[in-house]
Protein backbone atom coordinates (compact mmCIF):
# COMPACT_ATOMS: atom_id res chain seq x y z
CA UNK A 1 0.00 0.00 0.00
CA UNK A 2 1.47 3.03 -1.32
CA UNK A 3 2.12 5.69 1.65
CA UNK A 4 1.41 9.62 1.70
CA UNK A 5 4.07 11.66 1.71
CA UNK A 6 6.67 12.18 4.30
CA UNK A 7 5.91 15.31 6.99
CA UNK A 8 8.54 17.89 6.24
CA UNK A 9 8.15 19.96 8.98
CA UNK A 10 8.91 16.90 11.49
CA UNK A 11 12.38 16.58 9.99
CA UNK A 12 15.37 18.81 9.45
CA UNK A 13 16.38 21.14 6.86
CA UNK A 14 18.89 19.01 5.56
CA UNK A 15 16.57 15.49 5.66
CA UNK A 16 13.71 18.24 3.93
CA UNK A 17 16.76 18.72 1.37
CA UNK A 18 17.39 14.71 0.78
CA UNK A 19 13.67 14.08 0.55
CA UNK A 20 12.62 17.00 -1.95
CA UNK A 21 15.57 16.12 -4.01
CA UNK A 22 15.08 12.54 -4.46
CA UNK A 23 11.32 13.50 -5.15
CA UNK A 24 12.08 15.72 -7.98
CA UNK A 25 14.37 13.03 -9.55
CA UNK A 26 11.69 10.96 -9.43
CA UNK A 27 9.26 13.33 -11.38
CA UNK A 28 12.02 14.54 -13.84
CA UNK A 29 10.76 14.30 -17.21
CA UNK A 30 12.05 11.25 -18.90
CA UNK A 31 13.43 13.84 -22.08
CA UNK A 32 16.36 15.30 -19.70
CA UNK A 33 19.23 13.71 -18.13
CA UNK A 34 19.25 13.25 -15.14
CA UNK A 35 21.26 15.53 -13.03
CA UNK A 36 21.62 14.98 -8.79
CA UNK A 37 23.40 18.46 -8.14
CA UNK A 38 20.56 19.78 -10.44
CA UNK A 39 17.68 18.55 -7.81
CA UNK A 40 19.70 19.08 -4.94
CA UNK A 41 20.72 22.49 -5.64
CA UNK A 42 17.06 23.45 -6.36
CA UNK A 43 15.97 21.94 -3.27
CA UNK A 44 18.17 23.34 -1.44
CA UNK A 45 16.87 26.92 -2.70
CA UNK A 46 13.22 25.98 -1.83
CA UNK A 47 14.05 24.45 1.70
CA UNK A 48 16.21 27.69 2.52
CA UNK A 49 13.90 30.14 1.34
CA UNK A 50 10.66 28.15 3.21
CA UNK A 51 13.35 28.62 6.14
CA UNK A 52 13.37 31.99 5.95
CA UNK A 53 9.67 32.40 5.37
CA UNK A 54 9.13 30.56 8.89
CA UNK A 55 11.48 32.70 10.50
CA UNK A 56 9.88 36.28 9.61
CA UNK A 57 6.16 34.50 10.19
CA UNK A 58 7.28 33.99 14.03
CA UNK A 59 7.89 37.20 14.32
CA UNK A 60 5.32 39.13 15.80
CA UNK A 61 4.34 42.32 13.81
CA UNK A 62 5.22 45.78 15.10
CA UNK A 63 2.48 48.13 16.96
CA UNK A 64 1.82 50.97 15.37
CA UNK A 65 2.87 53.89 17.72
CA UNK A 66 2.71 57.40 17.20
CA UNK A 67 2.54 60.58 19.06
CA UNK A 68 0.17 63.01 19.13
CA UNK A 69 2.94 65.29 16.94
CA UNK A 70 2.71 62.42 14.89
CA UNK A 71 -0.67 62.15 14.10
CA UNK A 72 -0.75 66.40 13.67
CA UNK A 73 1.72 66.81 10.89
CA UNK A 74 0.92 62.94 9.17
CA UNK A 75 -2.79 63.57 9.31
CA UNK A 76 -2.00 67.18 7.93
CA UNK A 77 0.13 64.90 5.29
CA UNK A 78 -2.81 62.96 4.69
CA UNK A 79 -5.69 66.39 4.21
CA UNK A 80 -3.34 67.59 1.69
CA UNK A 81 -3.74 64.37 -0.37
CA UNK A 82 -6.97 66.28 -1.37
CA UNK A 83 -5.34 68.51 -3.74
CA UNK A 84 -4.67 65.35 -6.45
CA UNK A 85 -8.19 65.14 -7.31
CA UNK A 86 -9.61 67.04 -10.23
CA UNK A 87 -10.58 70.59 -9.22
CA UNK A 88 -13.93 69.60 -9.94
CA UNK A 89 -13.95 66.72 -7.88
CA UNK A 90 -11.81 68.29 -4.78
CA UNK A 91 -15.09 71.14 -4.65
CA UNK A 92 -17.50 67.72 -3.75
CA UNK A 93 -15.28 66.73 -1.40
CA UNK A 94 -15.60 69.73 0.62
CA UNK A 95 -17.07 68.04 3.14
CA UNK A 96 -14.86 65.15 3.41
CA UNK A 97 -15.56 62.29 6.25
CA UNK A 98 -12.23 61.78 6.24
CA UNK A 99 -11.08 65.56 6.36
CA UNK A 100 -13.68 66.35 9.14
CA UNK A 101 -11.96 63.85 11.28
CA UNK A 102 -8.59 64.57 11.08
CA UNK A 103 -10.13 68.83 11.98
CA UNK A 104 -11.79 67.46 14.27
CA UNK A 105 -8.70 65.43 16.10
CA UNK A 106 -6.55 68.84 15.23
CA UNK A 107 -9.06 71.16 17.27
CA UNK A 108 -9.26 68.22 19.69
CA UNK A 109 -4.93 69.41 20.17
CA UNK A 110 -5.27 72.50 20.41
CA UNK A 111 -8.39 73.13 23.01
CA UNK A 112 -7.92 73.05 26.67
CA UNK A 113 -11.75 72.34 27.63
CA UNK A 114 -12.13 69.66 29.63
CA UNK A 115 -13.18 66.11 27.27
CA UNK A 116 -15.95 64.03 28.42
CA UNK A 117 -16.67 60.03 27.51
CA UNK A 118 -18.18 60.37 24.77
CA UNK A 119 -16.49 63.08 23.63
CA UNK A 120 -12.86 60.95 24.27
CA UNK A 121 -13.93 58.20 22.92
CA UNK A 122 -15.01 60.14 19.49
CA UNK A 123 -11.01 61.71 19.37
CA UNK A 124 -10.08 57.91 20.01
CA UNK A 125 -11.99 56.81 16.88
CA UNK A 126 -10.46 59.73 14.85
CA UNK A 127 -6.93 59.29 16.44
CA UNK A 128 -7.33 55.39 14.99
CA UNK A 129 -8.52 55.90 11.73
CA UNK A 130 -5.52 58.48 11.07
CA UNK A 131 -3.37 55.87 12.62
CA UNK A 132 -4.02 53.03 10.85
CA UNK A 133 -4.17 55.22 7.50
CA UNK A 134 -0.70 56.78 7.92
CA UNK A 135 0.58 52.84 8.78
CA UNK A 136 -0.76 51.86 5.17
CA UNK A 137 0.31 54.91 3.63
CA UNK A 138 3.89 54.26 4.63
CA UNK A 139 3.54 50.69 3.88
CA UNK A 140 2.49 51.60 0.31
CA UNK A 141 4.24 54.59 -0.71
CA UNK A 142 6.97 55.49 1.80
CA UNK A 143 7.24 58.92 4.39
CA UNK A 144 6.02 60.72 1.49
CA UNK A 145 2.60 60.75 0.69
CA UNK A 146 2.25 62.74 -2.30
CA UNK A 147 3.91 59.91 -3.99
CA UNK A 148 0.69 58.71 -4.37
CA UNK A 149 0.15 60.98 -7.39
CA UNK A 150 2.10 58.28 -9.37
CA UNK A 151 0.99 55.32 -7.56
CA UNK A 152 -2.31 52.86 -8.63
CA UNK A 153 -3.10 53.48 -5.00
CA UNK A 154 -4.53 56.87 -6.34
CA UNK A 155 -7.79 55.72 -8.13
CA UNK A 156 -8.95 55.10 -4.29
CA UNK A 157 -8.91 58.75 -3.34
CA UNK A 158 -12.49 60.28 -4.41
CA UNK A 159 -13.62 57.37 -2.27
CA UNK A 160 -10.96 57.84 0.52
CA UNK A 161 -12.31 61.80 0.77
CA UNK A 162 -15.71 61.00 0.30
CA UNK A 163 -18.51 62.69 2.41
CA UNK A 164 -20.38 59.35 2.95
CA UNK A 165 -18.73 57.53 5.74
CA UNK A 166 -19.54 54.35 4.47
CA UNK A 167 -17.85 55.21 0.93
CA UNK A 168 -14.67 56.16 3.57
CA UNK A 169 -14.87 53.20 5.02
CA UNK A 170 -14.85 50.62 1.85
CA UNK A 171 -12.01 52.59 0.37
CA UNK A 172 -9.88 52.78 3.77
CA UNK A 173 -10.61 48.40 3.94
CA UNK A 174 -9.23 49.00 0.55
CA UNK A 175 -6.22 50.43 1.42
CA UNK A 176 -5.86 48.79 4.19
CA UNK A 177 -6.02 45.02 2.88
CA UNK A 178 -3.49 46.12 0.04
CA UNK A 179 -1.03 47.40 2.59
CA UNK A 180 -1.12 44.22 4.94
CA UNK A 181 -0.91 42.04 1.81
CA UNK A 182 2.40 43.70 0.75
CA UNK A 183 3.77 43.67 4.29
CA UNK A 184 3.23 40.01 5.09
CA UNK A 185 3.95 38.64 1.83
CA UNK A 186 6.59 40.68 0.72
CA UNK A 187 5.08 41.29 -3.16
CA UNK A 188 3.95 44.32 -4.04
CA UNK A 189 0.25 45.04 -4.52
CA UNK A 190 -1.52 47.27 -7.27
CA UNK A 191 -4.65 48.58 -7.60
CA UNK A 192 -6.45 47.98 -10.44
CA UNK A 193 -8.43 50.88 -12.20
CA UNK A 194 -11.50 51.27 -12.88
CA UNK A 195 -13.29 50.64 -16.02
CA UNK A 196 -16.29 49.76 -18.15
CA UNK A 197 -15.38 46.06 -17.42
CA UNK A 198 -16.06 44.51 -14.18
CA UNK A 199 -12.42 44.23 -12.59
CA UNK A 200 -11.19 43.47 -8.79
CA UNK A 201 -9.52 45.73 -6.40
CA UNK A 202 -6.08 44.68 -6.18
CA UNK A 203 -3.01 42.74 -8.06
CA UNK A 204 -0.86 41.24 -5.89
CA UNK A 205 2.53 40.95 -8.50
CA UNK A 206 1.81 38.34 -11.09
CA UNK A 207 0.62 35.89 -8.57
CA UNK A 208 -3.07 36.59 -7.58
CA UNK A 209 -6.34 39.00 -8.23
CA UNK A 210 -7.99 39.91 -5.09
CA UNK A 211 -11.69 42.08 -4.31
CA UNK A 212 -12.09 43.57 -1.26
CA UNK A 213 -15.34 43.64 0.50
CA UNK A 214 -16.64 45.75 3.54
CA UNK A 215 -20.30 44.61 5.09
CA UNK A 216 -21.80 47.13 7.30
CA UNK A 217 -25.04 45.94 9.03
CA UNK A 218 -25.86 46.34 12.67
CA UNK A 219 -28.00 43.62 12.72
CA UNK A 220 -26.10 39.92 12.61
CA UNK A 221 -29.30 38.35 11.20
CA UNK A 222 -27.99 39.70 8.18
CA UNK A 223 -24.40 38.57 7.73
CA UNK A 224 -25.24 35.25 6.13
CA UNK A 225 -27.05 37.24 3.42
CA UNK A 226 -24.26 39.78 3.25
CA UNK A 227 -21.81 37.53 3.03
CA UNK A 228 -23.50 35.49 0.43
CA UNK A 229 -24.35 38.63 -1.69
CA UNK A 230 -20.91 40.00 -1.01
CA UNK A 231 -19.35 36.85 -2.29
CA UNK A 232 -21.01 36.19 -5.48
CA UNK A 233 -19.84 39.98 -6.88
CA UNK A 234 -16.57 39.10 -6.03
CA UNK A 235 -16.60 35.89 -7.56
CA UNK A 236 -17.64 37.91 -10.46
CA UNK A 237 -15.26 40.56 -10.72
CA UNK A 238 -12.34 37.93 -10.03
CA UNK A 239 -13.74 35.33 -12.61
CA UNK A 240 -14.05 38.13 -15.48
CA UNK A 241 -10.05 39.05 -14.42
CA UNK A 242 -9.11 35.80 -15.01
CA UNK A 243 -10.84 35.66 -18.20
CA UNK A 244 -9.02 38.72 -19.50
CA UNK A 245 -5.66 38.05 -18.09
CA UNK A 246 -5.24 34.83 -15.47
CA UNK A 247 -3.33 34.49 -13.16
CA UNK A 248 -2.03 31.60 -10.82
CA UNK A 249 -5.16 31.63 -8.29
CA UNK A 250 -7.51 34.72 -6.76
CA UNK A 251 -8.79 35.26 -3.07
CA UNK A 252 -11.28 37.63 -1.27
CA UNK A 253 -10.42 40.47 1.61
CA UNK A 254 -13.69 40.46 3.76
CA UNK A 255 -14.79 42.10 6.42
CA UNK A 256 -17.78 41.61 8.67
CA UNK A 257 -18.64 43.76 11.61
CA UNK A 258 -16.71 43.71 14.88
CA UNK A 259 -17.66 41.27 16.93
CA UNK A 260 -19.01 38.85 14.40
CA UNK A 261 -16.21 36.01 15.24
CA UNK A 262 -17.03 33.34 14.95
CA UNK A 263 -18.60 33.12 12.30
CA UNK A 264 -22.00 30.54 12.42
CA UNK A 265 -22.38 27.25 11.07
CA UNK A 266 -24.75 28.76 8.47
CA UNK A 267 -22.25 31.79 7.81
CA UNK A 268 -19.27 29.26 7.14
CA UNK A 269 -20.96 27.08 5.05
CA UNK A 270 -21.49 30.46 2.24
CA UNK A 271 -17.98 30.61 2.88
CA UNK A 272 -17.45 26.72 1.48
CA UNK A 273 -19.69 27.27 -0.82
CA UNK A 274 -18.11 30.48 -2.49
CA UNK A 275 -14.81 28.37 -2.58
CA UNK A 276 -15.67 25.31 -4.10
CA UNK A 277 -18.25 26.66 -7.27
CA UNK A 278 -17.18 26.84 -11.09
CA UNK A 279 -14.15 29.17 -11.31
CA UNK A 280 -14.42 30.03 -7.54
CA UNK A 281 -11.44 31.89 -5.61
CA UNK A 282 -8.44 29.86 -3.93
CA UNK A 283 -8.85 31.71 -0.79
CA UNK A 284 -10.84 34.08 2.00
CA UNK A 285 -9.57 35.89 3.89
CA UNK A 286 -12.22 37.24 6.43
CA UNK A 287 -11.41 39.78 9.37
CA UNK A 288 -13.68 41.17 11.88
CA UNK A 289 -12.86 44.99 12.93
CA UNK A 290 -14.08 48.18 14.35
CA UNK A 291 -13.85 50.02 17.19
CA UNK A 292 -13.89 48.94 20.76
CA UNK A 293 -14.34 51.15 23.80
CA UNK A 294 -13.98 50.89 27.33
CA UNK A 295 -13.80 52.69 30.41
CA UNK A 296 -9.79 53.21 29.99
CA UNK A 297 -9.15 53.10 26.20
CA UNK A 298 -10.42 53.07 22.78
CA UNK A 299 -8.82 50.23 20.79
CA UNK A 300 -8.81 49.12 16.92
CA UNK A 301 -8.52 45.37 16.92
CA UNK A 302 -8.57 43.35 14.05
CA UNK A 303 -8.93 39.43 14.08
CA UNK A 304 -8.46 37.79 10.66
CA UNK A 305 -9.13 34.07 9.66
CA UNK A 306 -7.58 32.48 6.44
CA UNK A 307 -9.83 30.29 4.70
CA UNK A 308 -8.41 28.13 0.38
CA UNK A 309 -9.24 25.20 -1.19
CA UNK A 310 -7.69 22.66 -2.49
CA UNK A 311 -7.30 24.40 -5.70
CA UNK A 312 -5.16 26.60 -3.45
CA UNK A 313 -2.35 24.11 -3.06
CA UNK A 314 -0.24 25.54 -5.75
CA UNK A 315 -0.40 29.12 -3.71
CA UNK A 316 0.70 28.13 -0.54
CA UNK A 317 3.78 27.32 -0.61
CA UNK A 318 4.63 31.10 -2.66
CA UNK A 319 1.79 33.19 -1.22
CA UNK A 320 -0.89 31.77 1.20
CA UNK A 321 1.36 30.73 4.03
CA UNK A 322 3.02 33.98 4.45
CA UNK A 323 -0.41 35.65 4.78
CA UNK A 324 -1.35 34.65 8.51
CA UNK A 325 0.36 31.95 10.96
CA UNK A 326 -2.69 29.88 10.78
CA UNK A 327 -5.31 29.35 7.61
CA UNK A 328 -7.99 26.75 7.14
CA UNK A 329 -7.64 24.40 4.33
CA UNK A 330 -11.69 22.91 3.38
CA UNK A 331 -12.18 19.61 3.84
CA UNK A 332 -15.15 17.25 2.96
CA UNK A 333 -16.59 17.15 6.45
CA UNK A 334 -15.31 20.57 7.78
CA UNK A 335 -11.51 22.16 7.72
CA UNK A 336 -8.30 21.54 8.70
CA UNK A 337 -6.08 23.68 11.10
CA UNK A 338 -2.31 24.40 9.14
CA UNK A 339 -0.09 26.18 11.30
CA UNK A 340 2.34 28.19 8.65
Amino acid sequence: MAKGPPDLAKMDTEDRIRTRAYFKWLARPVTHPPSELDDWLTAESEELALDLVAAVSEMPLPVPSFSQDDLWYEGDKIAKLVGLLAPSLRKRRARSHLLSLITEYQDYLTSSAPLGDDEAVRQGTNALHIVRLIASLKELVGSDFMQTATHTFRKELKDLFAEDPTAFDTAEFNLYSAAAIQRQTGFPVSFIGEGEESSPDLKVDNIAYVECKDIHTLNRANIEKALADNLDKAHDQLAAAQGRRRLAGTGICIDVPFGTLPLSPAEWDVIRRALCGTDAPQFVLVSSSGINSTTEVVGFPVYVCLVWSESGVPLFEIFLRRLTRVSHRIQPDGFDQILH
